[in-house]
């Protein structure tokens, strides 16, 4: 019950920040997944970009970011 709830939410949400949409909200809030240049042509997102696109434009902009660094683990330690 409250996945029904929180579907309603949610597309009640979007008619309210995308008001342009409001009239087609059945078309697009059907539970699928829209993905890239599908969501571009349906009006569910400005622009599609790549994360590192977005990062380094945010980096331009002054915004810090960290990096994520994997360290390898020595045979000893996996073996616990």
């Amino acid at each position: 019950m409250g996945l029904l709830i929180s579907h309603y939410d949610a597309r009640e949400r979007v008619k309210l920040l995308i008001r342009y949409i409001a009239d087609t909200i059945n078309s697009v809030a059907t539970g699928d997944v829209w993905l890239d240049t599908n969501a571009l042509g349906a009006g569910l997102v400005d622009r599609v970009i790549t994360s590192d696109e977005y990062i380094g434009k945010r980096i331009l902009e002054g915004a810090k970011v960290l990096r994520g660094v994997r360290r390898k683990m020595h045979l000893c330690n996996r073996l616990e």
